[in-house]
């Protein structure tokens, strides 16, 4: 039996019962709260929650005969610039039983992705979701064996999120008003006031704080290493646990 070729409900409840194969390093529960947005308020499916809170996707389960003009373009047009906020965060915790904590600085630091699963590949409409809206599609079946209580299997394809890096602890946005500072966004936070990181070619201290909700590392006296503001960075940790700041890639790692 495919779940695809039934009812959506039932489709969703299939993926969400092989998520944690599907999507390793991810929690994936319900989130159907209202998300308001300039054009039409909407409501996604699920989220997927990185287990270190370090990043989250927004996600919509479409079904074979929805239209792409109609329903999905305009739906996911309005999901990535809608408005996410604590009570989201509240929502989130909740339903993926997640510390309230975490969720909320994570939500409030870090900006979701946003993801289509969808049964069928269609080229065409997967560029137009990317190109016009910044959204992802993956490709997911799932199976399962006629038999009562049978095995289920999946077949998986296209921009399902990988694992994030182990060693990463947060990403880093250089803060306009200094170029000694970066925003940290995430759930991280130090375990001490200052920390010493391998950045540009050197030892350099940080002091760690924060203003209001805003988390940051700043560095801490003369230095020759600035950011640049337009880029984004990543603080991670190796085997040694030394901390090493580096610019993050395009395709995110």
């Amino acid at each position: 039996m495919n779940y695809a070729v039934m009812g959506e409900h039932q489709y969703e409840s299939a993926i969400l019962q092989i998520a944690d194969v599907a999507f390793p390093g991810w929690k994936l529960g319900k989130f159907n709260d209202l998300v308001e947005s300039e054009k039409q308020n909407r409501h996604p499916d699920l989220v997927l929650v990185d287990t270190n809170f370090r990043g989250w996707v927004v996600v919509e389960v479409e079904h074979e005969h929805h239209s792409w003009a109609n329903h999905i373009y305009p739906q996911m047009r309005d999901l990535s610039r809608g408005k996410y906020t604590q009570k989201h965060a509240e929502s989130i915790a909740k339903k993926l039983k997640l510390p309230l904590e975490k969720v909320s600085q994570m939500v409030s630091s870090v900006d979701p992705t946003f993801l289509v699963i969808i049964p069928n590949l269609v080229p065409e409409k997967v560029e137009i979701l990317k190109k016009e809206f910044g959204v992802e599609v993956c490709f997911l079946n799932v199976f399962e064996s006629a038999e009562i209580g049978g095995d289920r299997c999946f077949t998986l394809h296209g921009a399902a999120p990988g694992p994030i890096d182990e060693g990463l602890l947060c990403k880093l946005k250089p803060m306009p008003v200094s170029l000694r500072t970066f925003q940290i966004q995430g759930g991280w936070v130090p375990d001490e006031d200052r920390i010493r990181v391998n950045y540009g070619g050197g030892l350099v201290d940080f002091k760690y704080f924060k203003t209001g909700e805003v988390k940051i590392l700043e560095q801490i006296g003369p230095t020759s290493n600035f950011p640049r503001p337009e880029n984004m960075y990543k603080l991670s940790v190796n085997a040694n646990r030394e901390y090493l700041i580096e610019k993050l890639e395009s395709n995110g790692s």
